[in-house]
């Protein structure tokens, strides 16, 4: 299973039946997926603080040392690994109120793909441009809730349109929440390194 590839699970037609799609084998998402798009964010982070501090991100005075930016980087690279997981629990518990539960590795698969374009949109770091990385954040928003409909009517079928709109929308707000709290982590994490210095 390729980056290519994975979103394509959830954009065959409707009308087909779930059992038609191949499962999707969760350490192969972690190992091929997941981990290198979680690496995105971290070191993009790190490359705008070196190559452009202050102008995207607000600039850390003094500025992170190596050892303390790999130390934060890869307490938030874990946490996102985290997050995925827990969203793919929580898929499978929303599956419960319709009475169509997926299995744990399909569920695994949305809550993976769901986050590509916000991973994929911290590559606009390397432009030193507040308002173009805005605009990579809106365009991937707007993805991620595409993938996220798509990856519903896929799972949850047989489904009732009015049950699975509201089960979209409901993973759509748990998704921004879990977005912002991993950012409100990054900001704890680098206010606890800078006040241990």
């Amino acid at each position: 299973m390729s980056h290519i590839t994975l979103p394509r699970l959830f954009m065959r037609p409707c009308c087909g039946k779930p059992e038609e799609q191949a499962e999707p084998s969760v350490p192969k998402l972690l190992l091929f997926y997941v981990i290198p798009l979680s690496l995105l964010p971290p070191l993009m982070y790190v490359y705008s603080q070196l190559v452009h501090p202050g102008i995207i991100l607000p600039r850390l005075e003094p500025a992170l040392g190596n050892t303390e930016a790999w130390l934060v980087g890869a307490a938030f690279f874990m946490v996102e690994l985290l997050a995925v997981a827990l969203m793919a629990m929580f898929i499978q518990q929303m599956g419960e109120s319709i009475n169509v539960v997926p299995s744990y590795a399909q569920a695994y698969a949305l809550a993976a793909t769901a986050p590509t374009p916000l991973w994929l949109a911290t590559l606009g770091l390397i432009l030193p441009s507040l308002w173009v990385n805005f605009g990579f954040l809106l365009i991937a928003w707007f993805a991620c809730a595409g993938l996220i409909r798509r990856g519903v009517q896929t799972l949850f079928m047989p489904y009732d349109d009015s049950r699975t709109h509201k089960l979209a929308n409901t993973l759509t707000l748990i998704g921004a929440a879990t977005w912002f709290a991993l950012l409100l982590f990054l900001v704890l994490l680098l206010s606890i390194t800078v006040g241990w210095r």
